[in-house]
């Protein structure tokens, strides 16, 4: 059985997660209990926290990430995987200090490697949902359009189209075994 966790049972896309056969649960970062509620039997956490980009987009990922984990060692979940990310100031030596979700799930991963519970990461790439909004191209003064990103041109950026298919294009690494 699958079960999927969600601040709001009626939304449209738990709807139609239900309607699939997927179990929907109530849960809530800030509520300890509804998230060990969720979890209670449960083989496997796959856990993905949502970025907000509020000002502390870094104390909500490392919140939330560490909410998530202990819950799942709370009730005793064999195994848990956790979407994270690399530290962007940690790979670009405190010259990049605006990646609050790359560094705050960098953070959360490095506490999930010392809890007891056997876990998987996986770091699937950018997000192309997010060209939409935050890394859609800009227009520039002269007319072309470019996206700004902070990544070296030589660089091919992964990109994974979320609401289809994490598959095979994801990257994954373990620890905890």
């Amino acid at each position: 059985t699958i079960r999927g966790t969600t601040r709001d049972p009626n939304s449209p896309k738990a709807q139609a997660l239900a309607a699939k056969g997927i179990e929907i649960v109530t849960s809530n970062f800030n509520e300890p209990e509804s998230l060990q509620r969720a979890f209670t039997g449960a083989h496997t956490v796959f856990a993905n926290t949502p970025t907000i980009y509020d000002g502390h987009t870094y104390e909500h990922e490392v919140a939330h990430g560490r909410a998530l984990i202990d819950a799942a060692v709370a009730v005793g979940v064999p195994f848990y995987i956790y979407s994270t990310l690399p530290s962007i100031s940690k790979i670009s030596q405190g010259w990049l200090k605006n990646g609050g979700h790359f560094d705050g799930k960098e953070e959360v991963e490095q506490y999930i490697r010392t809890q007891p519970i056997r876990s998987a990461f996986v770091a699937p790439g950018s997000f192309m949902s997010n060209f939409h909004d935050t890394m859609a191209p800009r227009r520039m003064e002269n007319g072309d359009y470019a996206l700004l990103l902070p990544v070296p041109a030589h660089i091919r950026l992964p990109l994974i189209e979320t609401e289809a298919d994490l598959g095979e294009v994801g990257s994954c690494h373990s620890g905890g075994f």
